[in-house]
């Protein structure tokens, strides 16, 4: 360990040539927030890159116990899983914990989720997937994350998603009624944002508010508001799931990360098995009384309106009063196959 001493993390200069850690070589700053900055940097023996986390701040425990952040790093470390950033070091310098991890080339799941909403379904679920496994891994192990949100899920190039950032993560045994615990207010579940007594199912309400984002576009809110309303493909099942992963109550949830996102899969594969009604809803009204036509070799079509940007899609039909006047365009009857066949196709959850 180098002999330098850092008074502060804050004494850094923003492209890493204030850090010293011996054996690696600081190459870039990618990220500096209130509590850390996160370094790119290259492991000298192996020469590998890796990422340097630098904690702000380090409230030490007496009698010679590690800080908190220290137990955090080594538990960190103890972890393997395909789908969990991995620690490969730990340590201290100038009175600031640093930990050094597997460099994830790539992006978070925010920059990705701002390029469109929603996501199409399969690649909803391959993300879920990959979260709810690693949640039940580090379960099993006694630990929480409790701070999962799209931040904290890294892809790489590839698209495997790992999660990272256990910043508040806790050995389950050491977690009471008394603690107050941070996370993000919009990810929280209600009994940690209020301090009360958590367990893994405050990981699995953020898991299904990650779930509702993806497939929607919207945090679910406070107040439960149905996905199907923010989201015409999504069949009503999937809204059982969600509102159950959401409960305001950690006794009415799932009780486990991988249950929940089989449940949610399960309606979505399910919803697939019935072509012909997910065809009849794409279309939408107006297609199934223009169905009786097909004998003509030709029909006509009315276009269905949309509703105004950013507010939840309205599905149900307009009457148009008896003396109105609605312009039609002509469509073939091959046009209508296609388009059925094309419905056929959709996944649910995907968008327009």
């Amino acid at each position: 360990m180098s002999d330098r001493s850092l008074s502060s993390a804050q004494e850094l200069e923003a492209n890493g040539k204030g850090l010293e850690i011996p054996g690696y070589q600081i190459e870039a700053l990618l990220h500096q927030g209130q509590a850390a900055s996160v370094y790119k940097a290259r492991q000298v023996a192996l020469d590998r890159p890796v990422a340097i986390k630098l904690l702000h701040s380090v409230h030490r425990e007496g009698n010679g116990h590690p800080s908190s952040q220290q137990h955090e790093a080594w538990l960190r470390a103890k972890l393997s899983h395909p789908n969990i950033v991995t620690v490969y070091d730990a340590g201290e310098i100038g009175g600031n914990v640093y930990f050094v991890m597997e460099y994830v080339a790539g992006e978070s799941l925010r920059e990705q989720m701002r390029r469109g909403q929603p996501w199409r379904t399969r690649r909803a679920l391959s993300v879920l997937q990959a979260v709810a496994s690693a949640l039940d891994y580090i379960h099993a192990r006694g630990l929480l994350h409790l701070d999962l949100k799209p931040e904290n899920v890294l892809l790489t190039e590839t698209g495997v998603a790992k999660i990272t950032d256990f910043g508040i993560s806790q050995w389950i045994h050491q977690v009471d009624g008394a603690s107050m615990l941070w996370g993000t207010g919009d990810y929280c579940a209600p009994e940690q944002r209020f301090g009360l007594g958590v367990d893994r199912r405050a990981d699995v309400f953020s898991l299904a508010v990650l779930a509702y984002e993806l497939l929607t576009g919207y945090l679910p809110g406070r107040v439960y508001i149905s996905a199907r309303r923010r989201n015409r493909f999504l069949p009503s099942c999937v809204d059982k799931v969600l509102a159950k992963g959401l409960a305001r109550d950690k006794e009415e949830r799932y009780d486990s990360a991988g249950v929940f996102y089989q449940d949610l899969a399960e309606a979505l594969l399910n919803y697939r098995q019935h072509p012909v009604w997910g065809s009849l809803a794409a279309l939408g009204i107006a297609a199934l009384v223009a169905i009786p036509l097909l004998v003509e070799r030709s029909l006509w079509f009315v276009p269905s309106g949309h509703g105004s940007s950013g507010s939840p899609t309205d599905t149900s039909p307009s009457v148009a009063p008896p003396d109105s006047r609605v312009s039609a365009q002509p469509l073939q009857v091959d046009t209508f196959r296609k388009a059925l066949r094309d419905a056929r196709d959709d996944k649910p959850g995907d968008g327009p």
